[in-house]
């Protein structure tokens, strides 16, 4: 059967519309920098976007030890408790082909960090109460893979700080995205 070479005209250009969409949404799809469109919809990725040296290796089961503010100043029950909630959050989200990570329940330091003296466990991930930093996440690496990280929040961040995104309720599940190889999401998206 043969074509009009008029309707073969009609036929390219709705192939190349085609291929023009399918670009587009491979476009979007691949360089959109809000943290809910990498991979498992915001969830902890299997490979994840920044690369697997920058995650938990698959199904780890990672403890948490909370420091005080100062060792006069400890943590109180509720941001205790706060800071335990934010960082569990992670674990609600089980996808086949995410990263299946586990965060077990807190434990307090009882006192402050002190970095000459805290060596950090594998699997295990300390909340450190600073004055020096706004909030970050910082991974200890061995080999390809993280192996322990080090969460850190300013001191006079609260359950009461005006910015939600700044509050303990929500900083610390924020920065534990990092430990799956999260990037940053935009300001027009809520952080995850």
């Amino acid at each position: 059967m043969s074509v009009p070479v008029k309707n073969l005209s009609l036929i390219e250009r709705l192939l190349q519309a085609s291929v023009i969409l399918a670009c587009l949404v491979i476009l979007v799809s691949d360089f959109s920098e809000d943290s809910n469109a990498q991979g498992c919809n915001g969830r902890p990725p299997l490979t994840p976007p920044l690369g697997y040296e920058t995650a938990w290796y698959q199904y780890k089961n990672i403890a948490i030890k909370i420091f005080d503010r100062t060792n006069a100043q400890p943590t109180s029950p509720e941001e205790f408790n706060a800071l335990d909630a934010a960082i569990r959050d992670w674990n609600n989200i089980k996808i086949t082909g995410c990263s299946n990570v586990t965060f077990g329940s807190a434990s307090r330091a009882g006192r402050a960090y002190v970095s000459s003296e805290d060596r950090i466990p594998d699997d295990t991930v300390f909340v450190i109460r600073t004055t020096e930093r706004s909030g970050q996440y910082s991974g200890v690496y061995a080999g390809t893979h993280m192996r322990a990280g080090l969460v850190y929040l300013h001191s006079d961040y609260d359950l009461n700080t005006p910015d939600p995104h700044f509050r303990i309720d929500n900083l610390p599940k924020h920065e534990i995205g990092h430990s799956f190889g999260v990037a940053n999401g935009t300001n027009s998206a809520p952080r995850p």
